[in-house]
């Protein structure tokens, strides 16, 4: 029961994140998106999603930047943690190049944003 409220909880700060960045859309923020690669779905689903490319692990935000640069944007709650495969795919994203951050919590997340720009 507690996954599913932290999950909840998890979906409500990125809801209030992406409409921060909607709210300053005079800044770079009105490029970020959402790569919709989590959600439980039926086996048929699962297996023609993971064929297109969908994996485990991917950040929950995007944003692309001036330059050809790329951040990316992890949220979790106050007591979040991240999963093997996050880590793993986080890894991959700075080996490359990309900005990569984890917030913990809204307000954390602002501050990350607030700082790229």
């Amino acid at each position: 029961m507690a996954l599913k409220r932290t999950r909840h909880l998890e979906d409500s700060i990125q809801r209030y994140v992406v409409i921060w960045c909607k709210q300053h859309k005079n800044k770079l923020y009105h490029g970020i998106f959402h790569i919709p690669n989590g959600e439980l779905r039926d086996k048929m689903t699962g297996i023609r999603l993971k064929k297109m490319g969908v994996r485990a692990g991917v950040c929950d935000l995007c944003l692309p930047l001036p330059g050809g640069r790329t951040f990316w944007l992890e949220l979790k709650t106050q007591t979040g943690r991240l999963s093997a495969v996050q880590k793993e795919f986080i890894g991959e994203l700075e080996a490359l190049g990309h900005i990569v951050k984890v917030a913990y919590g809204y307000e954390q997340a602002i501050e990350i944003l607030e700082s790229i720009v």
